[in-house]
C-alpha cells in the first residue's frame, strides 16, 4: 500500500515538473528595446543661412585683399614719384624747365585721388591714410598738399596730424591749402602758443596770400589768451590793407560773441 502511494506521488511530481517546463516554453517573451542607431550623414550640407554667411565672409575677405593690393600699388607709385630724383627716373616734359615738376605733381595727385576714393568707401585703414597724408604734406606742392588734407579730413584729430599741418603752414604759399589747413586745425580744442605765434608771424611778414587767408578765417582761433596779441598785431598792419580789415572784423565779432556770453 505504501509503495503504491509513493509511486503515485512520484508520478504526480513528474507531471508537475513537465507542465512547468512546457508553460515556460509557451510564455510570451517581453519585446527587447530597439537599439537606436544614429546615422551621421557626412555629406549633409549646412543650413542655407550659414552658407550665405560663409559666402559673404569670403567675399569680404576677397574685397579686402584686392583693396589692399590696390592701395599698396598706388602708395608705391606715389613714393617712387616723390623720390624719383634719387633713382634718376622722374617723368620728363621738355616743353619748359618746370614742366617736368608739374607733370610729377600731377601724377602724384592722380594716385592720391584714387586712394581718397578707397578711403571714402571705407576700404583702407585710418593708420595707413594718416601715414600717407603726413608724407604728402611734406611735398612742396600745393596740389599734393591739398590731397593730403582731403585724406586728413576723414581722420580723427591727432598730435601727429596737428604737427604736420602746422609745419606745412610754415612753408606754404598756397591759399587753398591754407584754408583747408585752418579748417582742420579748428577741430582741435586747445590752440597752442606755437600756432598763435605762427599765425601772427605769417599775417605780419609771411606770404601775402597765406597771411590774408589766415586773417580772413582767424575767428575760430581767437580766445581770451591771445586776443590782446591780435589787437597789437592789428595796430602794426596798414589800416586800409585787406589783412587789417579782415582781422579787425574778426576781432570785433569775437568781442561781440564774448559779450553775449
Amino acid at each position: 500500500m505504501i509503495k503504491k502511494i509513493a509511486i503515485s506521488t512520484t508520478i504526480v511530481s513528474m507531471g508537475l515538473v513537465w507542465w512547468t517546463v512546457l508553460s515556460k516554453d509557451n510564455m510570451p517573451t517581453k519585446p527587447q528595446a530597439k537599439e537606436e542607431i544614429t546615422v551621421v550623414n557626412e555629406n549633409k550640407e549646412p543650413p542655407v543661412h550659414i552658407k550665405k554667411e560663409e559666402k559673404k565672409n569670403t567675399a569680404v575677405q576677397h574685397t579686402y585683399k584686392k583693396t589692399q593690393s590696390k592701395f599698396k600699388s598706388r602708395k608705391e607709385k606715389i613714393e617712387a614719384l616723390i623720390h624719383c630724383e634719387e633713382q634718376n627716373n622722374c617723368p620728363v616734359d621738355n616743353r619748359d624747365p618746370r614742366a617736368s615738376d608739374f607733370l610729377k605733381e600731377k601724377l602724384i595727385v592722380i594716385e592720391a585721388g584714387k586712394i581718397i576714393g578707397l578711403q571714402k568707401r571705407g576700404l583702407i585703414e585710418d593708420s595707413e591714410a594718416e601715414e600717407l597724408s603726413l608724407k604728402l604734406l611734406e611735398y612742396p606742392g600745393g596740389a599734393v598738399q591739398s590731397k593730403a588734407l582731403e585724406l586728413i579730413s576723414e581722420l580723427e584729430p591727432s598730435q601727429k596730424i596737428k604737427s604736420g599741418i602746422t609745419h606745412m603752414l610754415q612753408e606754404s604759399h598756397d591759399e587753398k591749402c591754407t584754408s583747408q589747413a585752418l579748417k582742420e586745425l579748428s577741430r582741435y580744442d586747445n590752440i597752442s602758443e606755437e600756432v598763435t605765434d605762427l599765425f601772427i608771424e605769417t599775417i605780419a611778414h609771411g606770404s601775402f596770400l597765406v597771411g590774408r587767408k589766415i586773417s580772413e578765417e582767424i575767428l575760430p582761433f581767437l580766445n581770451e589768451n591771445n586776443i590782446d596779441q591780435y589787437k597789437n598785431l592789428l595796430k602794426e598792419l596798414p589800416k586800409d590793407s585787406k589783412k587789417a580789415k579782415s582781422l579787425e572784423s574778426n576781432i570785433r565779432e569775437f568781442e561781440l560773441l564774448r559779450s553775449n556770453g
